[in-house]
Parts: C-alpha cells; structure tokens; sequence
C-alpha cells in the first residue's frame, strides 16, 4: 500500500493579487499538483489562503517547498501534518468563498462546489477535511457579513 501525507496551513497573502494572478496561481498548482499527484483544496479570501493537500511524502515535500517560496504570500502556519490511509479528495481545486472575479475562477469554483467531499456519507472525517469545512464555513460567514 501506497504511503500518504496529508498537510495543511494557512498564510497570508504579501500583497492584493490581481484576478490574472489568482487565475495564474490556479492554472500553476493544477499543472504542478496533477504532475506530481496531490490531491486537496486551496481556498482563497480577502488576502488569506488555507490549503489541504494529500499525497506520498515525496510529493508532499516537493510541493510544500514550491509553496514556502512563493511570493504571494507568506506567514505560513502549518495547522496539522499526518500520515493517513486514504485520500479525501479525488483530484486538486481551488474554491472561492468571494465570488470568482474570472471565468476561470468561476469553472474552478463550480468544480470544486461538485466534488465537495463534505456530503460523503463517511463516518470518519480526516483532519485535513476538518480544517477546510471550517475554513471554508468561516470565510465564507465573515464574507456574508461584510457583504464582500
């Protein structure tokens, strides 16, 4: 049986990201992700970030290098790092709690609205998963309450 690791953090962005940068940090860690067989979520909010992602620790430690040089963000804040047994996400998304501000934006999000691993009838929730329900509930309130 194949080893996995899920891991997930949160940061910050450095800076306001145009929609073509949002657009092109989308299609880069979709290309890198599918390559190198990560699963997760990445979500994005009024300037912060919170992603999950899953795969061999190789993987794992190939992508998190990637993210921890990026420049887009930063104060990263590692929530939980495990091994686990099996994959909660079929394939990477990216989701937006904000309305999408590109077509690209708007296909990723319906993508990720579709495979929502939050309606799976397991009894077990991971961690990972855990962490991008809340996420995911919490942003999307304090949007709903500023009215971005």
């Amino acid at each position: 049986m194949t080893q996995l690791e899920t891991l997930a953090y949160v940061s910050q962005a450095s800076r306001e990201l145009t929609t073509g940068e949002v657009d092109g940090i989308l299609a880069d860690a979709r290309k890198f992700n599918s390559e190198n067989g990560i699963s997760g979520v990445l979500f994005h909010c009024n300037g912060q970030f919170f992603q999950v992602i899953e795969g061999s620790p190789q993987a794992i430690a190939l992508v998190f290098a990637r993210i921890e040089e990026a420049r887009a963000h930063g104060d990263i804040d590692i929530l939980m790092r495990d091994e686990i047994e099996e994959r909660n996400f079929a394939e990477w998304h990216m989701g937006f709690v904000s309305a999408p501000t590109s077509v690209v934006q708007e296909l990723a999000q319906a993508d990720w609205e579709a495979a929502m691993p939050v309606t799976r009838p397991s009894l077990r929730r991971s961690k990972g998963l855990s962490l991008a329900t809340y996420h995911w509930s919490k942003w999307a309130a304090e949007a709903n309450s500023t009215g971005v």
